[in-house]
């Protein structure tokens, strides 16, 4: 991404991008609709500034983009190790003037000298576009997990979404939006431990007690205690609600 976007600045939007098919450019993963296939980071910042990827589909054109690597891979080592070149910074003093040439030598006729970049539209902020960009669902307490890490939104919103927009661009900073605009947050070591307040009790109805009289008690003297006495105190106790019945029906 950070390659496309240098070479975008400089030469402007192409229509379409030629890759293989490497994890990076395309997703193993699959979709949960069955008319479209799961996209990765790399394709949807693509489709975001409006540029096709096209997949090599046959080692044929997978060798064709391979063979660039290879020639670098072989044939510069060795023009540097001539040139005695020992650092990266002097690596990238001698590639502006090594690939010039090279292209001069190597390169071919196009059938159309016209050329299709596009001007990148006004507004278009090619770092935020072609970056990683992942949904996150906006907790309670207005915080973000991303990553490991929590973040803490400033409230500053006229509406609260439900989700935001979490993008890592290219430089490593993260910017958080609701769709459009982009959000206040500051990083917090841990969410704040929720204060269980005591629960407030509330009305209850009491359960009627039966008095010390009542029938359905039994014989304090346990010595008066017979079966006798037990089958007496269920028809009291029977009679009892019978009583109860016919007053609740008057």
């Amino acid at each position: 991404m950070d390659s496309f976007i240098r070479y975008t600045k400089l030469n402007g939007i192409v229509g379409s991008v030629y890759v293989d098919r490497h994890t990076t450019y395309k997703s193993p993963k699959k979709s949960l609709w069955e008319d479209k296939r799961a996209l990765s980071q790399f394709e949807k910042a693509l489709e975001r500034v409006g540029v096709k990827v096209i997949h090599a589909g046959s080692p044929q054109a997978k060798g064709r983009i391979e063979r660039l690597f290879r020639t670098l891979q072989d044939r510069l080592v060795k023009e540097m190790r001539l040139k005695k070149v020992k650092t990266k910074e002097g690596a990238n003093e001698f590639l502006e003037k090594y690939l010039p040439q090279f292209n001069e030598r190597f390169e071919r006729e196009p059938k159309s000298k016209e050329d299709l970049h596009r001007q990148v539209p006004e507004g278009m902020v090619l770092e935020r576009e072609l970056s990683v960009q992942e949904a996150r669902v906006l907790r309670n307490d207005n915080t973000v997990q991303y990553e490991g890490k929590f973040y803490q939104i400033e409230k500053g919103w006229t509406r609260r979404p439900k989700n935001v927009i979490v993008e890592r661009r290219v430089d490593g900073t993260v910017h958080i939006r609701d769709g459009v605009h982009e959000l206040k947050y500051r990083q917090i070591e841990e969410l704040a431990k929720k204060v269980m307040e005591p629960k407030i009790r509330g009305y209850f109805k009491m359960a009627r007690v039966p008095s010390e009289d009542h029938p359905w008690r039994g014989p304090k003297d346990l010595s008066t205690y017979s079966h006798n006495s037990q089958r007496e105190r269920k028809k009291g106790a029977k009679k009892e609600r019978e009583r109860t019945a016919a007053f609740i029906l008057l």
